[in-house]
């Protein structure tokens, strides 16, 4: 029981650790990362959650009420925890300030449920816990990048490592346990981020290459199937709809040119460590000075040293088990291989869909858990004589972690989270705009009501809730009239009453046809089709039928934990 105490007060404090910055009253930000952005979303989710909307797929604080499809486009499901406390009256900032320290108690917890799991022993657990959740590319996400839907996904990335090991490597897991974890930690990120789903199931293919030539159960085939066929159930309340309008709208991302070259990386650039909390993603012409701080670490860096010692000296290796030298030699060449592809040495140009990650730095990510994982690798494979580089090791993790805090803390803006901040026209590119023209969207912002023509009177104008607008006319003359409103177009759109107008399309506006002297208060409204609820029915029962199956499997720590 003292034991378990410590265990937890330990994952406690990295949690506070990772987190504490935000607290600090004086604490500063860069406004030209995603903050604002992410902010105008739970402030969205709010006042759809007021407004009786669930869920909220359009956004009333993006694009000044235009209705930016965020809830559709981008995963969401976890922002509805800040988006109820601000909806309970809470101020944005601080309910995100909260929202942060969860999240960064869920990092702790799984990593160090996922390790000690496979890695046998509450040390491995909590050594790679501390590594994992003070990686400073995951606190650049967390302080400096406000990458939301990035370290939502790190979050689940541990689970994905543990399902594939229990899947092919684990004859002690219960039946169903691996596939089950696999699927629940896949579906985490896809409910995070699409980007690191792109990153993460490129990775974890290619890590069952190695896993099915030293497998020692046999059915992974089939527990994979399982797994992918559970995450498809799980993710189609996002999925389906997702999809669907991805499909069906001329959104202004398909028309973004590929920069994935351009923001690479110079080699050797993530080895430099203690680099200040400040500046943006340069491009290679920039040079590398004054970028965000793009480093693995001196911690990981140290464990990827001792690897390679580890491979090459025989008084080194004999002080542990001959057995792991393989997978040693397999994560740490793996770990030098994700590094080489965050450089410009890449020919990014040419990576094809691969290169939709934006940014070739997002692999640090990988990098980071490739060696986390060795870590537990040479830490379960090394005697008591290596007690003292482990404890150097966290030692630096640690005071790079504070530094990273400090630095947050006093480099950057002052900290001015305002109303103004999560309202207005904060769209982030503008991916989601389903316009063709989307770089240009700004100009078309100036008319923030409906654009009648000579002869057409607008009375009144109301948006009621984030997805549904109310707009009174009356048409005093004696032929059609063409009324733009201000509303994104989206197929979902429907018009009540249908009597005397009618809804149509207008260059990627949504627009009302009234027929000659027609006058009503005409409401439009965003609807769910029948397919998006069945999905979301869909998940929600697999959801719950998971829960109830995988009470022995949650209870999996090992004995010695």
């Amino acid at each position: 029981m003292r034991r378990r105490v410590g265990i937890g007060a330990a994952l406690l404090l990295l949690a506070v650790l990772a987190s504490c910055a935000l607290f600090v009253p004086s604490a500063k930000w860069t406004p030209d990362h995603d903050l604002p952005f992410h902010l105008a979303r739970i402030q969205s989710i709010a006042e759809g959650l007021r407004s009786g909307v669930i869920p909220v797929r359009l956004y009333a604080c993006q694009a000044h009420g235009f209705g930016y499809p965020s809830g559709v486009c981008y995963p969401d499901l976890f922002l509805y925890l800040p988006g109820a406390l601000v909806a309970l009256g809470m101020h944005p900032w601080p309910a995100y300030v909260v929202f942060v320290l969860l999240v960064n108690m869920a990092t702790a917890l799984v990593a160090y449920w996922a390790f000690a799991t496979v890695f046998r022993s509450w040390k491995c657990g909590l050594c790679c816990a501390t590594l994992w959740t003070l990686a400073p590319y995951r606190l650049c996400d967390v302080l400096l990048r406000a990458a939301v839907g990035e370290y939502l996904a790190l979050v689940f990335a541990p689970l994905i490592a543990l399902g594939l090991w229990r899947v092919f490597l684990d004859d002690s897991t219960p039946e169903g346990a691996g596939w089950k974890t696999l699927a629940i930690g896949a579906s985490g990120v896809v409910y995070s981020h699409i980007l690191s789903v792109v990153m993460f199931l490129p990775a974890s293919l290619l890590a069952m290459i190695p896993l099915v030539r030293h497998r020692n159960k046999d059915g992974w085939g089939l527990a994979i199937g399982k797994a992918a066929a559970l995450t498809l159930l799980l993710c189609a309340a996002f999925l389906v709809p997702f999809f669907d309008y991805y499909l069906h709208h001329d959104l202004g991302v398909k028309y973004f040119g590929n920069s994935a070259y351009e923001h690479s990386l110079f080699p050797g650039q993530f080895l430099i460590p203690f680099q200040p909390f400040r500046g943006l993603s340069l491009s290679l012409e920039q040079g590398p000075f004054g970028e965000m701080p793009l480093e693995m670490g001196l911690g990981l860096l140290a464990v990827l040293v001792l690897a390679f010692v580890w491979l090459r000296r025989p008084s080194v290796r004999a002080l542990g088990s001959e057995a792991a030298g393989g997978w040693i030699r397999l994560f740490a060449w793996a770990s030098v291989v994700v590094l080489l592809l965050t450089t410009c040495l890449v020919p990014w140009g040419i990576a094809g869909p691969l290169a939709t990650i934006q940014f070739p730095w997002r692999l640090l990510g990988i990098a980071a858990l490739l060696l986390v994982v060795l870590a537990g690798v040479l830490l379960g494979g090394t005697s008591e004589r290596l007690r003292t580089f482990w404890i150097a090791c966290l030692a630096l993790c640690l005071i790079e972690g504070v530094y990273c805090e400090v630095s947050f803390a006093m480099l950057g803006e002052p900290l001015e989270v305002s109303m103004s901040t999560v309202e207005g026209n904060d769209i982030g590119m503008g991916e989601y705009v389903p316009i063709q023209q989307s770089k240009d969207f700004a100009d078309n912002w100036r008319a923030i009501a409906p654009v009648a023509p000579e002869g057409v009177d607008v009375r009144d104008f109301a948006r009621v809730t984030p997805q549904e607008t109310r707009v009174e006319l009356v048409n005093t003359t004696g032929s059609p009239q063409h009324v733009r409103l201000p509303l994104f177009w989206h197929n979902q759109l429907r018009l009540v009453p249908q009597e005397g107008a009618a809804l149509e399309w207008d260059d990627g506006y949504a627009a009302i046809e009234l027929a000659p002297h027609a006058v009503g208060t005409y409401t439009v409204t965003f609807v769910e089709p029948l397919h998006w609820r069945v999905a979301e029915v869909i998940s929600l029962v697999t959801a719950l039928v998971l829960a109830l199956t995988v009470g022995a499997s949650a209870r999996g720590l090992p004995r010695k934990c």
